[in-house]
């Protein structure tokens, strides 16, 4: 019977001695079932193994178990480590803000160094005066021909803060196998007055534009580099190979401001202000009745001026789309006069869609009597980009 019954003799009898009761398993109080029980007495019951985590439908999967069921039900977590989901988050959204920003500067600060090279010495530019600078690998020729203030961002962009616009040429002048990056972030622009430097604006609106610029040998790339600046005068600045080198050439600048431009009749014309990437030439202009023009309706004044114009593309990254409506006539000591609305007059010609070499028509009808006055072609925000004196 084992330890703890009575012992048997060689005859088959037992010597009738008590040598205590076996030990009663008690369901938690151990792993495994004790090895023997005193005779006569039942094994104790298994408590029922908990339901699976799958199992029954009725109950939902992470629903907290009901006391009685013979499983314990898990203590909630209480204490410093509530709300550590929430911190982690915070945590892992501040360094990914962090590599982000240390990915740009280790960029900047030692592409492509040697170490223990001395850092050449910086050039010095001036407008229509080139200079050729190292940048890594390559040697690249960096003409500026001109600088201009601007009231604002591109023509078609109703951004109306003040820019500083720097057209330039960049040149690949070496045989090198491997393309050389410039990318925005190395060019600054640093007032006079002392106030901090300006970033390029990489949103500008201004075409063809510098702000990234990948060259093999013997490329070459015109464009402008645009800084959110009201400064007019100061210095602009491409930064050095390695972090802690001087700039590796620098341009002492003076903007002049972009005014409205007068055209003429027949005449190719370029904004300056706002550069848009296309010319705009005047063909034609005249007073027409409501049948000449094919209006809908009568015009208030009694008559309609039409003006006919040819917009030809002159950038390379986009098309530039131009409509009537950027168009008004400004009658002598009057207010502006706009386009009728969409479809009042069959004969005009709304908008034009061109790119780098392509022409398009635009006709624009403004309900006017005859009189002296002017055409205007006029930027997203409103200002006079170029006028035509009409008779």
């Amino acid at each position: 019977m084992g330890w703890f019954g009575g012992q048997r003799r060689s005859d088959g009898s037992e010597d009738g001695l008590y040598r205590g009761d076996a030990p009663v398993y008690q369901p938690g109080a151990g792993d495994d079932a004790p090895r023997a029980y005193q005779a006569g007495r039942p094994a104790p019951a298994w408590p029922a193994d908990p339901a699976p985590a799958s199992a029954p439908p009725s109950r939902p999967a992470f629903a907290p178990i009901p006391p009685g069921t013979g499983v314990a039900s898990p203590a909630r977590r209480r204490g410093p480590g509530a709300g550590c989901g929430l911190v982690a988050l915070i945590v892992i959204l501040v360094t990914v803000g962090a590599i982000v920003v240390g990915v740009l500067a280790v960029v900047g600060a030692v592409r492509s160094s040697i170490p223990g090279r001395d850092a050449p010495a910086t050039q010095v530019g001036a407008v229509d005066v080139p200079v050729t600078v190292q940048v890594d690998d390559a040697q690249l020729r960096v003409s500026v021909s001109g600088v201009q203030s601007q009231p604002g961002s591109g023509w078609d962009h109703p951004d109306d803060a003040p820019t500083l616009l720097v057209a330039m040429t960049i040149q690949r002048v070496d045989d090198g196998s491997s393309s050389v990056h410039v990318p925005f972030f190395d060019w600054s622009f640093v007032p006079a007055d002392g106030a901090a430097p300006a970033d390029v604006d990489i949103i500008s609106g201004f075409e063809p534009d510098l702000t990234s610029v990948s060259l093999t040998a013997g490329q070459s790339v015109g464009g402008y580099l645009a800084f959110d600046t009201a400064a007019t005068t100061g210095q602009l600045r491409l930064a050095g190979n390695r972090y802690g080198d001087p700039p590796l050439a620098t341009w002492a600048l003076t903007a002049v401001p972009a005014v409205a431009v007068t055209g003429a009749a027949g005449e190719p014309v370029t904004a300056q202000i706002g550069r848009p990437a296309f010319t705009v030439t005047l063909t034609g202009v005249g007073w027409v009745d409501q049948a000449q023009a094919g209006a809908s309706r009568p015009p208030a004044s009694g008559t309609f001026l039409a003006a006919d114009f040819t917009i030809t593309g002159t950038g390379t990254d986009t098309s530039q789309w131009v409509q009537d409506s950027s168009f008004v006539f400004v009658p002598a000591g009057g207010d502006p006069i706009g386009v009728p609305p969409p479809n009042v007059v069959s004969s005009a010609a709304s908008f034009a869609s061109v790119s780098a070499g392509s022409s398009a028509p635009v006709r624009a009808f403004f309900d006017a009597a005859p009189g002296p006055g002017a055409v205007e072609l006029r930027d997203s925000a409103g200002r006079t980009m170029i006028s035509w004196p009409i008779a």
